[in-house]
């Protein structure tokens, strides 16, 4: 079959978003399409070498960077599932993805961290040491300079003709061949690459509409500090447009808070923070899907026994 085949949505699925998205709703198309990872030639591949991180070589995590060869749309967004949506994201498809420094659009767009990109490289690979990325003035920059910032794969924007143009997948095929035979290029697999193919040439999204760190908030506080950690806790409960849980911690897997707790309190310790958030959406979706469908009601409190 194809690489990426339209299935149908399940019942209860149809009823449940007729509640969300009423018929007056306009323009809105819904299709879900099945991956079928033996399609694509040649097979995605990757390599991640940090403990613990091999599940990052998965083709789940890999196929968002075809979809520019199978998509027709020109512009698409693509978001990690442990996202949480709390704006319009039709506000990015009118976001400028074009570089003026570079006198031309971006393939991608995505949000950079704080993080240096040397920390996800393999920083005593000679070519890694040598690499370099240049820059409208003519100048180049090592890929180990702090003033190189790590973008996060997790919300990209896709500018689907440009990332064709730019042969992006060829040369994604080429930095894997290097690694498949041993050349370690970077430690974490999924988000590096992106910057080694495409260097500066990247366009740069708001930052709030990638606000990570929801699921490494111990690490953020040990690597960053409490007063860091603070103001980052008060931007995901007030100011984040879209939060990402990217790191062990999911939200699916967290408990409810006790009910002192609240988005606002913005601990400085993680987990309460990144459960608050998640409860406080989720209590309010499932709220509205019980208000709206009886067979949705009735799964719910068979769903309650169960657990």
């Amino acid at each position: 079959g194809g690489k990426m085949q339209p299935a149908p949505l399940p019942p209860l699925w149809r009823r449940l978003l007729g509640c969300i998205f009423p018929p007056a709703t306009p323009v809105l198309q819904l299709t879900v399409h099945t991956f079928n990872q033996s399609a694509w030639t040649p097979a995605i591949v990757t390599r991640s070498l940090d403990p613990g991180t091999s599940r990052l070589g998965s083709a789940y995590n890999w196929f968002r960077w075809y979809l520019p060869t199978t998509i027709t749309e020109e512009r698409f967004l693509y978001m990690d599932c442990d996202t949480l949506v709390r704006r319009d994201v039709a506000e990015l498809f009118d976001a400028t993805m074009f570089l003026p420094r570079w006198h031309k659009p971006a393939a991608i767009a995505a949000v950079f961290t704080p993080q240096p990109l040397k920390h996800f490289l393999c920083a005593k690979t000679l070519t890694i040491r040598k690499w370099l990325f240049p820059r409208p003035d003519g100048t180049r920059v090592s890929v180990l300079s702090t003033e190189v910032k790590a973008l996060n794969a997790g919300v990209l924007l896709f500018d689907s003709r440009e990332w064709r143009e730019q042969r992006a997948l060829d040369k994604w095929h080429t930095l894997a061949v290097r690694t498949e035979k041993g050349g370690c290029l970077w430690r974490l697999a999924g988000q590096p690459e992106l910057q080694l193919i495409f260097g500066e040439q990247i366009a740069k999204l708001d930052p709030r509409w990638n606000h990570g760190w929801l699921g490494s908030t111990d690490w953020l506080l040990r690597q960053y500090g409490p007063s860091f950690t603070r103001g980052w806790a008060r931007n995901a409960s007030t100011n984040a447009f879209m939060l990402h849980w990217n790191g062990p911690l999911k939200p699916w897997a967290m408990r409810r808070p006790p009910a002192a707790r609240s988005e606002q309190a913005t601990p400085v310790a993680g987990q309460p923070l990144a459960a608050a958030l998640w409860w406080s959406a989720a209590t309010l979706v499932h709220g509205e899907l019980e208000r709206c469908d009886a067979s949705f009601r009735a799964w719910s409190s068979q769903h309650a026994a169960a657990s």
